[in-house]
């Protein structure tokens, strides 16, 4: 006799064949062959489908459950994604992977202490930006910072020759940050418009 288990992503009781199961989620085999086609899946679809059965169902099943998990805000461990990247939302594990197109794929690591690891270098190296942070860039022949929460350029005084270095600036942006009480993160607008945390910079 078959076991009835509840697939997360058709939201049914079903006896069917599991495609895949994270922890305590599982998704039936049916529905991750609905979604062999084109589309935001498509990473995992194969046009053969008994190929598709024996070589891809269980990472398309792995992609819905997450996908269905990142519909419930609230239930992932961390999520971040700055405007035009895409997005990123970690579950254990886990990456499920959101392009700005909205295309999906996912990662898996060995262990959450992995996961966690690789998480905080992607966040370093700009995933981790928000709109309201404070960002320094080399403009118009000068070192600025502009505050993304207050909408506005910060003011830094040039020392005796006039001029407005970079260490001025970070001193800067340490003055205002303990004038407004908040304490966003600080990042560094590369020359190509990557950006880099130099948090660990500011005193």
């Amino acid at each position: 006799m078959k076991l009835v288990y509840e697939c997360i992503v058709g939201h049914h009781s079903t006896t069917e064949e599991k495609a895949a199961t994270i922890e305590d989620a599982h998704c039936c085999l049916p529905c991750a062959v609905a979604n062999n086609h084109p589309g935001k899946f498509q990473q995992y679809s194969c046009s053969d489908a008994d190929a598709f059965v024996e070589h891809c169902a269980e990472s398309m099943g792995k992609a819905l459950i997450l996908y269905e998990w990142s519909m419930d805000s609230g239930s992932e461990d961390d999520r971040m994604g700055p405007e035009g990247w895409g997005n990123i939302t970690r579950f254990g594990n886990y990456f499920l992977n959101e392009s700005e197109t909205g295309f999906v794929d996912f990662d898996e690591y060995e262990s959450v202490e992995k996961a966690r690891k690789v998480w905080d270098e992607l966040y370093t190296d700009g995933w981790g930006q928000d709109q309201y942070d404070i960002f320094l860039s080399w403009e118009r022949g000068k070192w600025q910072a502009y505050d993304g929460d207050a909408g506005k350029e910060i003011e830094v005084w040039p020392n005796r020759e006039g001029e407005i270095t970079r260490d001025r600036v970070l001193a800067a942006i340490s003055l205002h940050m303990r004038k407004t009480g908040c304490f966003p993160d600080i990042w560094e607008v590369n020359e190509r418009g990557s950006v880099t945390n130099i948090g660990s910079e500011v005193w």
